[in-house]
C-alpha cells in the first residue's frame, strides 16, 4: 500500500493522506495497458492533435522563451523561433524554471531548489527473456526485503539500498505483439535516491543481486537466457 506514494517526494508517513486515491485507483478501478506498448498513446495523441490541425515539431529541443511586455510569445529552439499565443511547458518544473526561463522571470531562486527533497530516480533494466516464465505477471511487486530501510535510503540517508524492493514489469504476458512467440519483455526498475554516482560496477552488482532474486522466485534460471 506504501509503495505507489514512495514516488511522491516523502516517505511515505509524510505523505498527505489524500494520495490514497492512489491505491483506490489501482485496487478498484483497475490498470490499463494499450496493446501494441505504452508508445500507442503518443501514436493516440500524435493522431488527435494533427486531425484538430495541430504541426508537431520533433527533434526540436526548446532553448528558451521569447517575452514581450512581460508575455511569453514564442520558444526558441535551434531552428528559430517558433511564434504563439499560448506556451505550455510540460518539462520537469525544475529545468523550466531555471533553464528556460530568464532569472528575472524565475519563481524561486538557485538555493530554493538546491534545498528541495527531489522524488525518487530509478535504475531500470530492460530484458528479453528467450523462454517464457510462467510465474511472472504483468506487474509483479516484490517486497521480500525491508521496505523502511529502502525508503529511508531513498529519503534520509541517501544511498544506494542495501536490499532493495523492485518492480517487474512483463507487458507480454498481456500483449503478443511485444516479444517473439514463446518469448517475454520484461524490465525491472528499482527506486533510487536522486542524484547519486552510477557506475557500470554499481549497475552490474544491482543487476546480479535482483536477478538472483527473481531466479529464486521462478524457480528457473533467466540470467542464462
Amino acid at each position: 500500500m506504501e509503495f505507489p506514494v514512495l514516488f511522491l517526494g516523502a516517505m511515505p508517513k509524510k505523505i498527505p493522506a489524500l494520495y490514497s486515491l492512489m491505491n483506490y485507483a489501482d485496487f478498484k478501478l483497475g490498470t490499463w495497458y494499450p496493446n501494441g506498448g505504452m508508445g500507442m498513446l503518443v501514436k493516440g495523441f500524435v493522431t488527435t492533435a494533427e486531425k484538430a490541425g495541430a504541426k508537431i515539431h520533433v527533434n526540436t529541443p526548446v532553448l528558451s522563451f521569447r517575452f514581450e511586455n512581460q508575455q511569453i510569445v514564442g520558444v526558441e529552439t535551434p531552428q528559430g523561433i517558433l511564434e504563439a499565443d499560448v506556451v505550455i511547458s510540460s518539462a520537469d518544473y525544475h529545468f523550466t524554471d531555471q533553464k528556460l526561463l530568464p532569472k528575472e522571470y524565475s519563481n524561486y531562486s538557485e538555493n530554493y531548489w538546491e534545498e528541495r527533497l527531489m522524488a525518487p530516480s530509478c535504475m531500470i533494466y530492460y530484458l528479453g527473456i528467450n523462454k517464457k516464465l510462467p510465474k511472472l505477471l504483468h506487474h509483479n511487486l516484490f517486497f521480500e526485503q525491508n521496505f523502511d530501510s529502502h525508503a529511508k535510503a531513498i529519503y534520509e540517508t541517501p544511498e544506494f539500498p542495501d536490499k532493495p524492493l523492485y518492480y517487474v514489469c512483463c507487458p507480454s504476458k498481456t500483449d503478443d505483439s511485444v516479444a517473439p512467440e514463446g518469448m517475454e519483455n520484461i524490465f525491472i526498475l528499482i527506486p533510487v535516491a536522486p542524484g547519486l554516482k552510477e557506475t557500470q560496477e554499481i549497475r552490474q552488482k544491482y543487476y546480479s543481486d535482483t536477478i538472483e532474486r527473481l531466479e529464486k522466485y521462478c524457480g528457473e534460471s533467466i540470467k542464462s537466457m
